[in-house]
This record gives C-alpha cells, structure tokens and sequence, in this order.
C-alpha cells in the first residue's frame, strides 16, 4: 500500500494483486456486516472534474491596487469629510445654531465667507428663515440638571 506522496500516483498493480485487494476487502465488509466498502471517499478510481462550463469573468482579471492608490483614495475619503461642502455646511450651520441659542442675530460673530455660504446654501436659508426660539433650546450656564441644588443650614 502506498502511503503519501505515492498514493497520488497511480500505480501500476499486477492483476493478482487487485484480486487479493478485493477479496480482503469482501471479507471486511463480511465481518463487519456491510453489503459494500465501496465509500466515496474511499474510492481509488481519479476524479475528472468537468471543465467544458469553466469560464473567466473580467473582474477576475483586474488589477490590484497598489499601497500609494490605496492611501490616496483615503487621503481623499477624508480629505472630502473633513473639508469638503458638506463639513462646511454643517460648520456653518453649527455656528448659526449656536448664536441662536445665545439669542444673537442668525449671522453675528461670523466671517464673511461664512455669511456668504449660509445665504448661498438653500438648507442653511430655510432653517433661518423658519427660525422659532422655542424650537432651539438656550444654553444654560448653572448647575446640570441631575446636581441637586444643596442648601446649606
């Protein structure tokens, strides 16, 4: 019997040979009971796999990405979060909040370029238009809310 690297080449076995291997095998299945040994894992016959339906998509085919691509694409990701139109936007309009809470005028404190953008930008305009004190809660400096206020006797 043929154990590792050999037992993946086929070898050649005289016919006597193959005649004892099955006539063991018919005894082991006699003793243990089983009508065959015949397992598919145990088969000893090569398995062809069928190659006809096997094709390459092109994606198989792409490129990989080199590291400088790699970090330039995140270089530019986070370049865009942190500094693009949508973080400006939202700069701004966390400054107009803010003078709102502190009940100044929506554009007071602010840079020009800040100005000019919360006008130009319909999302900043409607929400200083549609401004209502109630909506925006005041900053409030004094104790928090869960400090209990503790009189002294």
């Amino acid at each position: 019997m043929n154990k590792g690297i050999r037992s993946l080449i086929g070898a050649d076995k005289f016919p006597d040979e193959i005649q004892e291997e099955q006539k063991a095998k018919a005894e082991i299945a006699r003793r243990l009971g089983v009508p065959s040994l015949d397992l598919q894992a145990a088969r000893t016959e090569e398995v062809k796999p069928d190659l006809t339906n096997l094709t390459f998509k092109p994606d198989f085919f792409t490129n990989v990405k080199s590291k400088k691509q790699l970090e330039d694409e995140k270089f530019k990701r986070d370049f865009e979060r942190d500094y693009g139109d949508a973080a400006i936007k939202k700069d701004v309009l966390k400054k107009v909040n803010a003078n709102k809470r502190t009940g100044k005028v929506a554009y007071e404190g602010m840079s020009t370029s800040d100005v000019i953008i919360a006008e130009h930008e319909p999302s900043i305009q409607q929400q200083v238009i549609n401004y209502s004190p109630n909506k925006i809660k005041p900053i409030v400096k004094g104790p928090a809310k869960n400090q209990k206020k503790i009189l002294e006797v």
